[in-house]
């Protein structure tokens, strides 16, 4: 992969990854649909470490430490069939669907300070 071609997906990636991320985890919790990322996990993978490699490289640790938090939510998206019928299954846990609750109530927080944190950087 060229380096313009994981810049593209990098960016993305940064568009897609909040909300959507903190989103489908509310929900689906420890096993996503891979179907719901922007690429597949492998060419994810190879483009952000392209770009964390180039960041680290010109000393913007802020941005690679952020690409590494990022790539390790990746181990939580599984093959659609299988994370499916977990969720499913975990639905027939009265425990899952408070900690589902719980995790979109605080989504929902988080998803109005980051809209409060865009409207002061304009």
């Amino acid at each position: 992969m060229t380096f313009d071609e994981a810049k593209k997906i990098f960016e993305i990636w940064q568009k897609w990854f909040w909300p959507c991320h903190p989103m489908l985890n509310s929900f689906f919790l420890n096993s996503i649909p891979e179907s719901f990322l922007p690429y597949p996990k492998d060419i994810l993978n190879e483009a952000l470490e392209i770009i964390r490699e180039y960041c680290s490289e010109r000393g913007n640790h802020k941005i690679a430490n952020a690409i590494v938090i990022s790539q390790v939510s990746l181990k939580f998206y599984d093959e659609d069939k299988a994370a499916l019928e977990l969720t499913l299954k975990n639905f027939s846990d009265p425990r899952f669907i408070e900690i589902a609750l719980n995790k979109i109530t605080n989504f929902k927080k988080d998803w109005l300070a980051w809209l409060e944190k865009l409207e002061k950087a304009e």
